[in-house]
Order: structure tokens, then sequence, then C-alpha cells
């Protein structure tokens, strides 16, 4: 049996700073959620009113380099949970890590390098975002 590959789905300022769009394993609900429960009360409002699914077509590389991102990270953490347990994995934890720093590395280098496209469609699909190339919050924050 051949397993199924999600597709990510990009999300418009998940968290307030760094990336305007990232590609959450969470449920906009639940970062909605967790919006109410956990940040500053004078934030929710403008927090909430800018998270939400990108409508448009990010490029395709964006996607992937965050799938190898999120698949480096999981294999990570769970080569991190075994070493806790048992001590005796330094190598693969070592190795997982090392993986995790690459991913990380060409997440982010993807974002650079597709950071117009990003921002054309962010301009059409956020018209009203405050976001100034860093935070959602402007300066001071």
């Amino acid at each position: 049996m051949q397993e199924k590959t999600m597709t990510p789905v990009g999300v418009w300022h998940y968290h307030h700073a760094t990336y305007l769009v990232e590609f959450p394993t969470e449920t906009i609900e639940s970062r909605h959620a967790f919006i109410d429960n956990e940040k500053d009360p004078p934030e929710r409002s403008l927090r909430h009113q800018l998270l939400k699914e990108v409508v448009g077509d990010l490029p395709a590389a964006l996607g992937q380099a965050y799938q190898a991102l999120e698949q480096a990270n999981q294999a990570w953490e769970q080569v991190s949970r075994a070493w806790k347990q048992t001590y005796q994995l330094d190598r693969p934890w070592q190795q997982a890590g090392q993986a995790l720093e690459q991913a990380s590395r060409a997440w982010k280098q993807t974002y650079r390098d597709n950071l117009s496209a990003i921002e054309a469609l962010h301009k059409l699909e956020c018209p009203d975002c405050p976001w100034d190339g860093e935070t959602i919050f402007g300066q001071g924050k």
C-alpha cells in the first residue's frame, strides 16, 4: 500500500513575525484557540484578522522545502525521544539534528528566494495588512 502524502496548506501570519507564510501541521482553528488562550489581549484581534489560508498559488518549491523541514523535524523529535530514554543513540540523534538544521537552512533559503512572489500574493490576499517586512505589530514589538 502506497503512503498518501498531504499537500501542505499555506497560512498567512501563523506567527506574528519572521515569515509571512508557513505550512503548519496544526489547524487554523487550533491556532485561533491558542491565540485566545495564550496571547496578549491587545494583540488578539489583529492576530485573528490576519490568520488565514493562502488562496492563490505559492511557489511549489516553498511547500516542498517546508515538507522536508517537517520530515526532518519529526525524525529529530523521534530520535530525540529515544535518546532521552536510553542515552545510547547519540550518533543517530546528532545525524537527525544535522538533517533538521540542513532542512531548516533550505527552508529559509527557499523562502528568501521566493519572497517577491510571496509578498506579491500577500499584497493581493491581505491588502490592509500592517506587515512591515518583519512583523504585523510594527515598530516597538
